[in-house]
Order: C-alpha cells, then sequence, then structure tokens
C-alpha cells in the first residue's frame, strides 16, 4: 500500500481482508490548529496509520515502502509468535499479530495509549524516582521476556519505539515496546541492507555493529544506554545539552562514554557499574543481562516488586508457564482458546478471576477449587479470590496457581 493510498483513505471506510476499518484522517487525531496534518506517521522503512474497526477498537496499520521476499518472511514469522499476548500483556502490547500479504504487505498492531519516550523527553518531563526506576525495570524486564523466551532480539530500542502511559491510577507509567521491524531471530531471514533495512537509531547503537551491514543484536547495550537516560534525565545538573542524547555515538563506538558526574551518587555503586561495564564491554554477551538490571532494581525498591503469582495451564499433555503481573489478563488470549472466557484481575497485590460476561454464551463453564475449604465454585461474573494451590478447570484446561520463588 503505498504513500498515495494512504493520502486517499483518510477519513474513510476501507476493506481489508474482508473486514471493513476506519482510517483516520488528522482531524481525528489532532486538535484544529493541527488537523490538516496526514493522519499518518512516515517512518524510514513504512507508514503507520490508526484505524479502527466497526466495534471502535483501534489497531495501527502499518505498510511497508521497499518490499522484499525477506521482509514478507520475517513479517509472517513475527505475526505467528503474537507477542502482543504474552504472559506480561503490555509489555510487548505493540508488537504485530496480524501479517497481510500482497496488495498490502503490510501488518496490523494493537493501538498502544501514550507517548514516546522522545515525545515525554521533548515536552521536558519532570518524573519522581519511583517512576524512573518502575520505567527502567520495565525495559529491562520486556527485553528478559525476547531474550529469555524467543532468543531474540528487538534490535532497534531507542526513544522512539516504546511507548509510556502514564494514565495508571497509582501514578507509575506502563511501557510497551513497538516498531519490531528490525528484530533478529536465528532461524528468520535477515532482511538485506538496501532493501529498507535500518541498523538501529544513532547514540543507541552497540559500537562493534554501528558499521555492520547485518540485522544488530544490541539489545543489551541501547538497554543500558536507555535506562541511564532515564534515570539521570533532569536529575544531573552537569548533563549539558548533547542534542536530545546522552552519548554520541562517536564516543560509544570508541567505548569513551561513561554516566554523568552525579549519576552515581543518586543510584548507587550496582546499578553505576552495570552501566560501565555495558558500555566498555567488548562485546554482547559480555554486556549484562537484562536479569540483572531488575535485581538491582529490585534492591532499590523498585515499585513493580510485587508478590508474583505462577499459573501453569495444562491440557492434552500440553503444559504452558506464565509468570502473573499485569492488571489484567485474558485468558482465552493467553492460551489462544476462545472457549477460555475468564479475566484475571489484581487488585491489592492479589489475583481475582470471574467469567467475562461479554463472551459468556460462547465460553465453556469454569469451576475454581479453592485450596483452603476444598470447595468446588463454579465461576460466573462474581470475582473469586485466586491463591497458590488454587485451581481452575475449564474447557479441558486445568489451570493451576503457584507462589513465584524468589
Amino acid at each position: 500500500m503505498d504513500l498515495n493510498t494512504h493520502r486517499k483513505w483518510q477519513g474513510g471506510w476501507h476493506s481489508v481482508e474482508g473486514e471493513d476499518y476506519y482510517f483516520c484522517a488528522g482531524g481525528d487525531l489532532y486538535s484544529a490548529a493541527r488537523a490538516h496534518l496526514p493522519g499518518f506517521w512516515t517512518g524510514a522503512e513504512g507508514l503507520a496509520h490508526p484505524i479502527k474497526d466497526s466495534q471502535g477498537k483501534r489497531y495501527i496499520f502499518k505498510s511497508f515502502t521497499i518490499q522484499c521476499e525477506e521482509r514478507a518472511q520475517r513479517m509472517q514469522w513475527l505475526c505467528r509468535q503474537r507477542l502482543c499476548e504474552c504472559g506480561d500483556l503490555w509489555l510487548l502490547r505493540g508488537a504485530p499479530y496480524r501479517h497481510l500479504p500482497d496488495p498490502w504487505h503490510a501488518q496490523i498492531c494493537p493501538f498502544v495509549e501514550g507517548k514516546t519516550w522522545d515525545s515525554w523527553k521533548a515536552d521536558d518531563v519532570r518524573l519522581t524516582s519511583d517512576q524512573r526506576l518502575t520505567l527502567s525495570f520495565s525495559l529491562a524486564e520486556a527485553i528478559t521476556l525476547l531474550e529469555a523466551g524467543l532468543a531474540m532480539c528487538h534490535s532497534d530500542l531507542s526513544p522512539g519505539n516504546f511507548i509510556i502511559d502514564l494514565s495508571s491510577t497509582d501514578g507509575l507509567p506502563r511501557v510497551s515496546l513497538i516498531d519490531f521491524d528490525a528484530f533478529y531471530h536465528p532461524k528468520v531471514p535477515v532482511l538485506p541492507v538496501g532493501r529498507g533495512q535500518t541498523l538501529g537509531t544513532p547514540g543507541y547503537q552497540a559500537p562493534e555493529f554501528a558499521g555492520a551491514n547485518k540485522i544488530i543484536q544490541t539489545d543489551r547495550f541501547a538497554l543500558a544506554v536507555l535506562i541511564h537516560e532515564i534515570l539521570a534525565l533532569g536529575e544531573d545538573p552537569d548533563l549539558g545539552e548533547p542534542d536530545h542524547r546522552f552519548f554520541e555515538q562517536e564516543d560509544l563506538n570508541r567505548r569513551r562514554a561513561r554516566p554523568t558526574p552525579r549519576f552515581r551518587q543518586y543510584w548507587g555503586d550496582d546499578v553505576y557499574r552495570l552501566v560501565v561495564r555495558a558500555l566498555t564491554a567488548p562485546g554482547t554477551d559480555d554486556r549484562p543481562a537484562p536479569r540483572e538490571w531488575t535485581e538491582a532494581f529490585l534492591a532499590l525498591g523498585a515499585p513493580d516488586a510485587k508478590p508474583g503469582l505462577l499459573m501453569t495451564a495444562e491440557r492434552n499433555g500440553s503444559r504452558l508457564r506464565f509468570e502473573l503481573k499485569s492488571a489484567e489478563v485474558d485468558l482465552a488470549r493467553a492460551l489462544r482458546d476462545p472457549d477460555v472466557c475468564l479475566q484475571l484481575e489484581r487488585d491489592d497485590g492479589a489475583y481475582r478471576v470471574r467469567h467475562n460476561g461479554s463472551r459468556r454464551a460462547l465460553g465453556k463453564p469454569a469451576i475454581l477449587k479453592d485450596p483452603k475449604t476444598g470447595k468446588h465454585i463454579p465461576l460466573r461474573d462474581i470475582a473469586q479470590v485466586v491463591i497458590p494451590g488454587a485451581m481452575i478447570v475449564v474447557a479441558g484446561w486445568e489451570l493451576s496457581f503457584h507462589a513465584k520463588q524468589d
């Protein structure tokens, strides 16, 4: 889908693979003073157009300006992973889930509320220490999900590629990675340079890959640069004005970059040493793993350090394991089974489960076994507390819950 089509389709309903979507115009997104602007955004590799379906649910339709066989294969693989439905639903919620073949050569992603870290910086945002810790902790958790769960790299971590939502009632930010176009996975073809391939964002690239003509694997390096930036921005009076970045790529390439002068005083020896190690290491394997960052932030009292709950889902010999952290978990989406019409919701650190009333007629009956009383409780619209040792039987699944071991 080319630029001219995006322009023509603004402000109207159009059919995409048999489904009708409304393609937003500038007036749908901006105030009257900016309504003349396009309703879509342009990037190095494609065009991102906000759309909505007949129920009003919003998505991002992303079409690619340069087409090749490798990109199509990569998009198909990525959409099959359905990262937006991972156990920690909000961290990877911006990942695509549907591939549209020719003539579209596009993908559809969930719409994520909030704005990019680039935008927050431009607005001269003021963040509390808890908010900074939560942002940094969340980024490290997202990279853990990719690295440990899929052996995958985002490969373009940068201020424009993660969304921050500060609308939660607790005042703590929620993070969602977006723009997975440059991702790396060993079993997926590399996108040839010259066919729309970008090699990351200057100021966040690992030295050994700055001039590489291949998909880069720089998540551990970019993660450290972003964490340093998030923790130091606005806190350190000696930062200077490095054109919206703390580090120039040339200094990173020569491994001359160091934390800002008062960084150690604010955040302590452990986090300081992790930053230095990441900036000076000769390669990816020598840099801190994302789990090292989360452990350091937990030691500082990161607000996300809440009691964990694990869920094991078993059916017909298959077994899935989840660590529950999100405030809301749609089990139908997590298990990819529309018969499991159950919703988990966290309130004051405890999880409760209820039948999803909007789809109740389509789902299967569900029974909760309370480990304290031994009672079998039919699940309806009224939420029931889920504690370690509880079990839910629904649609052939056995869902058992366990305490997370620190």
